[in-house]
Order: structure tokens, then sequence, then C-alpha cells
């Protein structure tokens, strides 16, 4: 734990078997979609906790190591969880290439039962939620950033957030993104996202739609990024932003240009 923060921090073996998850679903998107990698990632890892470890969800705020949100039974697996911290600087680069700083909270209040001694996650209910705990940061004005379309690393300073919160509704054989709001002087993001739940997890079926622009304060503070957020050869809509299609399955994710219409068929 960050004695400073009291976020969490992930120990040797918690932090090498999410790495080792992530590193089977490689996205060769550039910045935004790297970020949806990890908002995908996120949600996911949370469920995947519950394959590591029954009681009601705690009424004061919980600490300690992330697995320890996990509870196990005979016939369930429960994640429980109020505003509990966990320090973004402990999630692997690899997830993102950049480093990233500041503390989220997480809200778990979610059971998986378990049928014939497997994990049935079609039929996992619940929630989870997460929120930004003042500015949380991505970059850090040193560590460079590969995109596909130079063909090497390119420089990134660093993109803040101010205001992020996600909630994640599991019912009737879904996860779905229930709420979102995201605030930020260098860009606009607005996230879809339904996954059709699956045994093994990896199966679930992906449903999604990223919308996202960067602001006129990222132009004025660095043209250089802002650029490089508008060249991910996404599609435009008729705000102005650019969209991406998330589709696939949990274990092989696409991300892919396309508009956010699709989600609502």
């Amino acid at each position: 734990m960050d004695r400073r923060s009291g976020a969490v921090v992930l120990d040797d073996e918690v932090r090498g078997a999410i790495d080792a998850k992530v590193a089977t679903n490689p996205l060769s998107m550039t910045a935004c979609t790297s970020r949806v990698r990890t908002t995908g990632a996120a949600i996911c890892a949370m469920l995947l906790m519950a394959s590591c470890g029954s009681s009601s969800a705690p009424d004061q705020q919980t600490r300690g190591p992330l697995g320890s949100i996990v509870k196990a039974t005979k016939g369930a697996v429960r994640l429980a969880a109020v505003r509990h911290p966990f320090a973004l600087s402990e999630v692997p680069t690899s997830w993102l290439e950049l480093p990233m700083t500041g503390t989220i909270e997480i809200d778990a209040d979610l059971t998986i039962p378990i049928v014939a001694g497997a994990r049935d996650y079609a039929r996992a209910h619940g929630s989870l939620a997460a929120r930004c705990v003042g500015t949380c940061r991505i970059g850090d004005d040193l560590a460079r950033l590969t995109f596909p379309f130079f063909g090497d690393s390119v420089a990134f300073s660093h993109l803040d957030f101010t205001d992020v919160e996600a909630r994640v509704t599991v019912a009737d054989g879904h996860a779905l993104l229930s709420g979102w709001h995201l605030r930020s002087p260098d860009l606009e993001v607005h996230l879809e996202l339904d996954l059709a739940l699956a045994t093994p997890l990896d199966d679930s079926r992906v449903k999604g739609c990223v919308r996202f622009k960067p602001t006129d304060a990222l132009q004025a503070r660095d043209p250089h990024l802002h650029m490089l957020v508008s060249l991910t050869g996404a599609d435009r809509d008729g705000s102005g932003a650019f969209t991406v299609v998330l589709a696939g399955t949990a274990g092989a994710l696409r991300v892919q240009p396309g508009t956010c219409r699709a989600l609502a068929q």
C-alpha cells in the first residue's frame, strides 16, 4: 500500500497474472484506442479476479491488496468493495506503454455463481464502479508511445483527466456500461460498452463504441499531441468527434473505424 495515498499496490503474483492476460490481447490502435484497451481490461480484470478467490457489501471504505475484495464460498464468488483505493502507477506499463499517475476508487457488489464447479459468468449479477480521485494523468512528458503509422515511437507529453467515473451493471447475462462521466481539459471521450458474458470469460462477446475529440485547450498546450490524437484513422461523426467500434470477444478484441450507430441495433 502507498503510505501517502493509502492506495492499493499490486503484488508480483497479481501483477504478473493481469499482465499475462493483457499480453494475449494486443491492440494496434493509437493513444486513444490504447486507453480503450485499458478501460476494457479494467472491467474484465475485476471479473477475472473472481477466478482467484459471501458476504454483504461493506458499508465502510475498504482497503488492502486488491485481491482482498474477493470472497469465495462453495456456491459463489463475490467481489465486495467500497471506495477501495488503487494507485494507477501500479498498472503494468504493457497495458498502455505510458506511465499513469493518480488514484482511483473501486466500488464492487458482484456475485458470480459456481455451477458444477465452474464460475457461471452469464448468471453473474451486481455492479462495479470506478472513479478518479482528483486528477489522473496518462504520460509523464518523457515516455514515448508507438504509433503504427510512423513505425517508431513518438513523443507523448500527457493527458489529464480531472473527473472520471464509470459504472458497470451486471445482469441477465450482460455487463453493461450503465454510467459514464469524464471531464478533461485535453480530451472529450464518450464510451459505450456491452459484454455478453460467457464462460470462459475470454469468450464474452464485445459490442462497444468510443467517441473522442481533442480540445482546443490541448491544441494550445501541445499542438503535436493534438495532431497525434487526431491521426488514429478513426471515422468522424456529425459533431466532429472521432469514432471507433469495439467488436470481437474479450479475449480477441477488435478496435476498428466505424460509427456508433451499430451499438443501438
